[in-house]
């Protein structure tokens, strides 16, 4: 279905294949490489489509574009659906559920600005956090309080 997506959409596709065994050799619309960091490949996509991880969908927010989850198991459907409802995911497929019409769909829909923009919204939310800075400040001034109680 995603060659066949591809092809309809006139778009290009990377496909992570990890350990999966899928290989499109011949194929000048679908690129199939075992992995690649996510935080260098990601941006440079239109779209991303992935399980719903959630360190793929992590980078996938960082990476502002558009994601389709397609979930498997244990917290990726919570996670896809969780996203959608917020707008910042397209409607989440199940496994059953993936056609090449719903393929195309969604590829077209990564275009759309208002999804294009709703990404970006997300991307500069989770940029002006400063997680690790955030994270280490309230390690300190609670490291500091537990050696003040002991004193």
């Amino acid at each position: 279905h995603l060659q066949e997506a591809l092809h309809a959409t006139h778009q290009r596709g990377i496909l992570l294949s990890g350990n999966s065994g899928f290989r499109f050799d011949e194929d000048e619309h679908l690129l199939t490489i075992a992995s690649a960091p996510h935080s260098l490949l990601f941006p440079h996509g239109k779209g991303i489509v992935h399980h719903g991880g959630v360190g793929t969908m992590a980078a996938a927010i960082k990476s502002g574009k558009p994601q389709l989850i397609i979930p498997f198991s244990v917290d990726q459907p919570f996670w896809a659906n969780r996203l959608y409802q917020q707008g910042y995911a397209l409607k989440p497929l199940k496994e059953t559920q993936v056609t090449t019409q719903a393929l195309i769909q969604r590829i077209i829909a990564f275009e759309e600005e208002a999804i294009q923009s709703k990404a970006q919204t997300l991307k500069a939310i989770i940029d002006q956090e400063n997680g690790t800075e955030t994270a280490l400040a309230f390690i300190e001034t609670h490291c500091r309080s537990k050696v003040k109680d002991h004193r």
